[in-house]
């Protein structure tokens, strides 16, 4: 079994499927549609759409079926690390300020590989 990241944006399932999404505190199974494709909003469009959107927990079991599994995830990873990161001003006003705190990518990669948030989101850490 694999936990994916929290902000992988895409993936292609087959009928077999083995995605897992976190649902009121529990595993469960998301039902495979042929010939869908899966978005998982990852925690930095939840941050950028300034809560519009929701990351969710995700995992991929291992392929206990005797046939092959398809499974195509695709990742944000900017080049340039050192750019800033926040909501987007369209998204935030007067009335509905920003939700969460400027960063950049560097320091949001250094803070999901550290030990230091304890089981909860990246999403909690830049919340203001």
């Amino acid at each position: 079994m694999t936990k994916g990241s929290r902000d992988s944006l895409g993936n292609c399932m087959d009928e077999v499927g083995a995605l897992q999404i976190k649902h009121r505190g529990e595993w469960v199974n998301a039902k495979s549609v042929p010939g869908a494709l899966v978005i998982n909003i990852g925690d930095i469009l939840r941050i950028m759409s300034n809560d519009e959107y929701q990351s969710v927990d995700h995992r991929v079991l291992a392929n206990p079926n005797p046939k092959p599994r398809v499974s195509i995830a695709v990742f944000f990873n900017p080049s340039d690390r050192t750019r800033a990161f926040e909501p987007f001003p369209e998204l935030t006003s007067p009335e509905r300020p920003a939700a969460f705190k400027e960063f950049t990518f560097s320091d949001y990669m250094g803070m999901f590989f550290s030990k230091q948030l304890n089981g909860k989101s990246l999403v909690h850490y830049y919340r203001v």
